[in-house]
């Protein structure tokens, strides 16, 4: 009898560790966003909540507060209610990612003029320093291991690569 009820508590102490460890990802997006985020952006980065399915390669990030660089009155230079998208799983460990599905509801963006420029000026040059001082790493080390990847065109801009099936 006595073995009955430790089989069990084994069992149920591995269920409860195996959602623990399915619901970390849901944290480790929204440690993503605020961690690195303004390290790229140059702003502060506020995200409420994520719900990833590794099952099934759906997922959604809501309450995205993009916050305004320094000198400009408003709060916030973007808000975003959600994002969702969806992949396909299978490609995720390849070398590109397809996305069936992307969804942003509920954004707002402000477009505010400043004495030395534009609030998304300012966040879009931030973003050019961000990935001008990773590649010059990248080449310098053979990669730039530790901080997310940006794809970047010829210009050395950022560059998002999209493909459809």
């Amino acid at each position: 009898m006595k073995k009955r009820y430790i089989v069990a508590a084994a069992l149920v102490a591995s269920a409860i560790a195996l959602y623990a460890g399915y619901r970390a990802i849901d944290v480790l997006v929204v440690y993503a966003f605020e961690h690195y985020g303004p390290e790229i952006l140059g702003v502060p980065v506020k995200v409420h909540g994520a719900h990833i399915s590794v099952f099934d390669g759906e997922g959604r990030v809501s309450g995205i507060d993009i916050g305004n660089a320094p000198g400009f009155a408003v709060a916030y230079a973007v808000r975003v209610g959600e994002i969702r998208v969806a992949l396909d799983p299978a490609s995720v460990k390849g070398p590109v990612v397809h996305v069936r599905d992307l969804a942003v509801t509920n954004a707002q963006v402000t477009y505010e003029r400043g004495d030395n420029g534009a609030n998304l000026d300012a966040i879009r040059h931030h973003i050019r320093e961000y990935v001008e001082r990773q590649s010059a790493r990248a080449a310098g080390s053979g990669g730039g291991a530790g901080s997310p990847g940006i794809a970047t065109s010829s210009t050395g801009s950022p560059s998002p690569a999209c493909t459809s099936r």
